[in-house]
């Protein structure tokens, strides 16, 4: 799914490994401006009110930007595309068992010098 495909009621994640596909946010609205769009989804609660996720990204992207008050930051990544968090979750198991073997291979020649 692309960004110009989003509407109402459909899910932004935040772009991170593991994260729940239960745990996305809900679009409330999509304003499509020439190859920008700006997407507002419903956020937590930040000091016991109820906010609003501001993001904006390309249309022909599955990326989007914001700030998210939250956290406090404005460099969190999201996306719309569930599947780009599966790959990334299963590149950082590949890495993890890489590094892994690694460290048992690396034991080893210790053991033998």
């Amino acid at each position: 799914m692309r960004n110009k495909e989003l509407k109402v009621g459909d899910k932004v994640w935040i772009n991170s490994a593991y994260m729940a596909i239960s745990s996305g946010y809900i679009v409330k609205s999509v304003k499509k401006s020439k190859t920008l769009v700006t997407v507002t989804c419903e956020g937590d609660e930040y000091n016991g009110k109820p906010y609003d996720l501001i993001m904006y990204g390309h249309c022909n992207s599955r990326l989007l930007s914001g700030y998210d008050r939250k956290y406090g930051r404005d460099d969190i990544t999201y996306t719309c595309d569930y599947s780009l968090i599966q790959k990334k979750s299963d590149a950082f198991d590949y890495e993890q068992k890489q590094l892994h073997a690694g460290r048992a291979l690396l034991e080893i020649v210790k053991y033998f010098k």
